[in-house]
C-alpha cells in the first residue's frame, strides 16, 4: 500500500487546521438526503481548500471520510502539481462487495479510477483545480459509495514529523 498509518500525532482533524487554512469547522450535516450537486455546493469549497493544501509541502497526504470505513485518500502525485488518490475497493474491505456493484465500479473507470492493486487509483493531472477534483471526489462518494450528506465528512491530514 502506498500510504502508511495514520498515527495520533501526525493526524489533524479538520477543525484543528491551522489558521487561514481556508477550511471551517465541521458542518452541520444535512438534515435529508442530499444530490451530489448539493453535497458540492455544501462541502466543495472546504475539499477543494484541503486539496489545494496538498501541495504546500512535501509528504502531505489527507482522507475524506464520511463515516468510520469509507473514505477517499489523496496526496501530491508522483509529478509536481499533480494529486493521486486512492478510492476503497472490495479486495481491501471486504463489506464493501454489497455496496461496489458492476454499475458503481464502471462508474470509478468512468471517472478514470485504475483497477485495484490495493484500491482503485487515480492521478489527477498538473493544473487540475481544488474545485474540479473535490466535485468529482464528492460525486463519487454520493454515486459510488452512498454518501448522502446526513452525516458530515471528516477530513484527516497528515504532515510529515519534524526531522
Amino acid at each position: 500500500m502506498r500510504f502508511g498509518a495514520i498515527t495520533a500525532a501526525l493526524a489533524l482533524v479538520a477543525f484543528l487546521a491551522p489558521p487561514n487554512s481556508g477550511w471551517a469547522g465541521p458542518r452541520p450535516a444535512a438534515a435529508r438526503q442530499a444530490t451530489a450537486a448539493q453535497l458540492i455546493a455544501h462541502e466543495g469549497p472546504r475539499l477543494s481548500a484541503a486539496i489545494e493544501w496538498l501541495h504546500g509541502g512535501p509528504q502531505r497526504r489527507m482522507e475524506v471520510f464520511f463515516n468510520t470505513n469509507t473514505y477517499i485518500e489523496c496526496e501530491p502525485g508522483s509529478a509536481p502539481s499533480t494529486t493521486y488518490c486512492l478510492a476503497p475497493c472490495a479486495d481491501a474491505w471486504p463489506w464493501l462487495e454489497q455496496v461496489l456493484t458492476p454499475r458503481r465500479i464502471a462508474r470509478l473507470h468512468a471517472a478514470g479510477y485504475a483497477d485495484p492493486g490495493v484500491e482503485y487509483s487515480k492521478e489527477y493531472a498538473a493544473g487540475e483545480k481544488g474545485d474540479s477534483i473535490a466535485a468529482e471526489l464528492l460525486t463519487l462518494l454520493h454515486d459510488v459509495y452512498g454518501y448522502d450528506g446526513r452525516k458530515s465528512l471528516t477530513l484527516v491530514i497528515e504532515t510529515p514529523s519534524p526531522p
